[in-house]
């Protein structure tokens, strides 16, 4: 069976079950082969199924992968990306899903796609070359807002890779009313779900979309990965504790999450689970107790799980979180109205 065939198929299918729903989406993925973007032994029956490809390894290990096309579609939707946007991309990885987009924005469009890795760079710049794209730039960096400044404002930002919750000179490459869908690094589990960040007039609203899992981001995308690298267990359980909790008292696994998207101060660490602001300011959590090494911590904790408890216990995925930028780290907290 030929490349377009099996092509029409799959995309055929993509819609049938709801993934595809706009005709720009689906035309999209009909023009553009994804055997291009996929390693040359690839065959077409892997090349069209809905599963992830491993596109570039190093070393022995995964450094690029080409998502799933039906979560590229549903990034794609939740974004409204139309005709003649302005899109920049974080994660060319071979360059699938800016070789989608393009062909969405259409030659009034633009794209801008950022890779960390310069030997993908080139192989993405080679296989728009093929397809004759000529509405994409590559840009080789770690996504660092300073070498996209000129390019900015943007209607929409994707991001396919694991990054840390947008940082505020991150967040404000975007236009008011223009969103960024971003997988959203956890560090006290091995997930990040794909969320969408709309900037208002006045400031942000997040929403946790889809349970998902991604490659995770170097660089200063993945700016909590330092703060990580700082917490010393044993040098925290040489300190005095302020209070110290039975864990039942505290402990709900929906509430552990919650409490990490609310301060992006948590963390996995040596078996422990570790709040962590620096100095002082730190919670341990084992699996029998909650020790607090200052008071101002032990208070926060409370505030923040009373608040989920007067929200009947809920998930994440069940929440709108308002988003604001007081200084570079974000503020997040649940809307209530």
């Amino acid at each position: 069976m030929d490349s377009f065939k099996l092509r029409k198929e799959f995309v055929d299918f993509l819609e049938r079950v709801g993934y595809i729903n706009t005709v720009e989406i689906k035309r999209a993925f009909l023009e553009i082969p994804r055997e291009v973007f996929a390693p040359y032994n690839s065959s077409l029956s892997d090349v069209y199924s809905d599963d992830v490809i491993v596109t570039y390894m190093k070393d022995g290990k995964v450094v690029s992968t080409s998502s799933q096309p039906s979560l590229m579609a549903r990034m794609i939707e939740m974004l409204g990306i139309k005709k003649g946007d302005n899109v920049l991309e974080i994660g060319t990885g071979t360059g699938y899903n800016a070789a989608i987009i393009s062909r969405i924005v259409g030659e009034e469009g633009k794209v801008i796609t950022v890779e960390v890795r310069d030997e993908l760079c080139e192989i993405a710049k080679e296989n728009f070359k093929k397809l004759g794209l000529e509405n994409i730039l590559v840009i080789n960096s770690d996504g660092s807002p300073e070498a996209l400044r000129d390019f900015s404002p943007f209607d929409s930002i994707v991001v396919t890779v694991g990054i840390d919750f947008p940082r505020k000179d991150f967040a404000y490459l975007i236009k008011t009313n223009g969103k960024i869908c971003f997988p959203l690094n956890f560090y006290t589990m091995d997930m990040n779900p794909t969320c969408l960040l709309k900037r208002t007039s006045r400031d942000f609203l997040l929403k946790v979309e889809i349970a998902s899992k991604f490659l995770r981001a170097e660089g200063k995308l993945a700016w909590r990965k330092n703060v990580f690298k700082r917490i010393d267990i044993d040098e925290i359980l040489n300190l005095r504790p302020v209070s110290e909790l039975k864990l039942e008292e505290l402990y709900h696994r929906d509430f552990e999450i919650f409490l990490e998207i609310v301060t992006l101060s948590l963390y996995r660490k040596s078996g422990f689970t570790v709040y962590f602001e620096g100095n002082e300011d730190v919670a341990l959590f084992s699996h029998v107790y909650a020790k607090f090494y200052s008071k101002k911590v032990l208070e926060n904790m409370m505030k923040i799980l009373s608040l989920w408890r007067s929200l009947r216990e809920p998930s994440i995925f069940d929440l709108t979180f308002r988003v604001s930028y007081i200084s570079e780290k974000p503020e997040i907290e649940p809307k209530t109205n």
